[in-house]
């Protein structure tokens, strides 16, 4: 059964590439400690790279990049950003994540013109517009 498990697991991560292990957890219907063995075993035998909150297969050359992602579904990233935009206050403080569709929203920000609205992220890409 618990190698049962760890296929899964391993067959998960290379359909998805990458997985929080908050999906592992759902995904698979066991604990995070539960998860985190899994990872570690499958990570001791070369199959997958634990990263810090999950983990992911193949990442040096199949894991898309940034850019890559920002391109992926833009026109929906910047429609979903569009529909945020009303929902954000004068004065009221927004957290951007670090990933594409964020980053979306991000750039839309300096043309909505809230006054007052502070931004923190963790997001080099987001810092840097």
């Amino acid at each position: 059964m618990v190698e049962a498990r760890r296929q899964l697991l391993a067959d998960l991560l290379q359909n998805q590439r990458y997985l929080p292990l908050e999906q592992i957890c759902i995904r698979l219907s066991i604990s995070a400690a539960t998860a985190r063995r899994d990872l570690s075993e499958l990570e001791r035998t070369g199959r997958i790279r634990r990263t810090p909150g999950g983990a992911l297969t193949d990442f040096s050359d199949k894991f898309p990049s940034f850019a890559e992602r920002l391109g992926r579904d833009s026109d929906r990233k910047s429609a979903l950003a569009r529909q945020v935009l009303p929902h954000l206050a004068s004065g009221s403080t927004v957290y951007i994540d670090g990933g594409t569709t964020p980053f979306a929203l991000a750039r839309l920000l300096p043309e909505a013109e809230i006054p007052g609205l502070k931004v923190v992220t963790n997001s080099l890409p987001v810092v840097e517009l």
